[in-house]
């Protein structure tokens, strides 16, 4: 199912995006303007898996060597709601613009999160600056891979407007553009 969003409707999530994902908003600004490329460090024989699948996988944040990344999220968000005048700013602002929310908003957040927890994937995308290009970011992957060949796949468009149905999940670029690196 396709859902098209109004200029109105855009208009209110990019407003929500700049409250709720600020830096983000920010970072994605920057990347749009100055025509950032991205890359996917892996092994040659998984490049040659996306090139033919046209797919890119993702791991579960439990199975990473950086696991506690998820929990690491969840403890700088207590540290910061555990201070009753940033949660009463918080509550305020979001009951504000509709009353009730709060509570709603920290009971939902509450019963999602062991299945938060559980059901993160991710994939590692690295910026790409022009000097990079004959040795990539080193740093990034030499540790990992053993002695396999490794090799960093390529994107180099980042769309200015964001697909609609992924515009709760945007952050630097459009989840699209990235699962589909090989297919522009």
């Amino acid at each position: 199912m396709t859902v098209t969003l109004t200029p109105e409707q855009l208009k209110v999530a990019a407003q929500l995006l700049l409250i709720f994902h600020p830096h983000a908003t920010r970072c994605r600004e920057r990347v749009i303007k100055n025509k950032v490329r991205f890359v996917h460090y892996t092994s040659a024989a998984n490049a040659l898996s996306i090139i033919k699948t046209k797919r890119i996988w993702m791991r579960n944040t439990t199975c990473m060597t950086d696991y506690r990344e998820v929990q690491h999220g969840l403890d700088a968000l207590n540290r910061y709601f555990n201070i009753e005048a940033h949660r009463e700013a918080f509550a305020t602002a979001l009951n504000d613009c509709f009353p009730g929310s709060a509570d709603e908003v920290f009971g939902l957040f509450n019963r999602w999160w062991q299945n938060t927890q559980l059901q993160t994937y991710v994939t590692s995308i690295s910026e790409h600056d022009d000097r990079e290009d004959f040795h990539g970011r080193l740093s990034m992957w030499r540790a990992f891979g053993g002695t396999a060949a490794r090799v960093a796949t390529g994107q180099s468009r980042v769309s200015e407007r964001p697909r609609p149905k992924y515009v709760y999940r945007q952050y630097l670029f459009d989840v699209h553009d990235c699962c589909c690196l090989l297919e522009t």
